[in-house]
């Protein structure tokens, strides 16, 4: 096994962040699962195996940071091509694995089952079937970083009754740049989502997708509305 950061170090070269330490939250399904105090982008994961880290997933790295750098310094005008929003899309499963792995495996949301097929898909470059992602620019008072990890039951034949979550989210904000990715366990069918206007305004969805995504949103997602961001559940009715 060997050290993989959390977050990528990358992110420190996009976004202004001190040398002091900083707080770190974890939440997971709008809970905190852990606190703690480090340098911003130094939190490492030691579940990593060394030829994953130094292989498909730093080539991953390598792949995301022109595509998503730009957009967390700050808003530029662009479009993102259908490979980049599938490089994007890639890189937010990962991430979101990762911060998994730093969490205690009670609060797992995210099925085994889903970092093996990552794995298996590892030089495809093409998101796992039934994932959805959307980019969202983030405004906030100083610079920051948070995620969310929460577990979902979003398919129609279950949803609401005494079923295992069947699908997870997982949203992050850097700089200035939020980001989201939901996973389905076992995609049978297309999934319908009804996000309303207010989201729409103020994410840019990248996958699926079949045509280039206009970047920047007509809106920001700032502090006070992240939750509502980042609680995928209560907006997806």
């Amino acid at each position: 096994m060997s050290r993989e950061h959390v977050l990528p170090r990358w992110l420190r070269d996009a976004v202004e962040v001190g040398d002091q330490p900083g707080t770190h939250i974890l939440g997971i399904d709008q809970e905190r699962v852990r606190e703690w105090q480090a340098l911003p982008f130094t939190t490492q994961s030691r579940r990593v195996c060394l030829s994953c880290n130094t292989g498909w997933m730093a080539r991953l790295e390598d792949d995301t940071r022109p595509i998503l750098g730009p957009l967390i310094g700050g808003p530029i005008d662009t479009v993102l091509s259908v490979d980049q929003q599938a490089v994007a899309t890639s890189w937010a499963l990962k991430t979101a694995m990762c911060v998994q792995l730093i969490s205690p495996r009670d609060w797992w949301p995210i099925s085994q089952r889903h970092f093996a097929q990552l794995y298996e898909s590892r030089d495809g470059r093409l998101p796992l079937p039934g994932s959805y992602a959307w980019l969202g620019r983030y405004r906030a008072s100083r610079p920051q970083t948070r995620h969310l990890i929460q577990p979902l039951q979003i398919d129609a034949e279950t949803k609401g009754l005494a079923h295992p979550p069947d699908a997870y989210a997982a949203s992050f904000a850097v700089g200035e740049m939020a980001i989201q990715v939901v996973g389905r366990f076992s995609p049978t069918t297309d999934l319908t989502l009804n996000m309303g206007t207010a989201w729409s305004r103020a994410t840019v969805k990248i996958w699926p997708t079949t045509g280039g995504a206009y970047w920047p949103p007509p809106e920001a997602i700032d502090e006070a509305v992240w939750g509502d961001f980042a609680q995928f559940g209560a907006a997806a009715a």
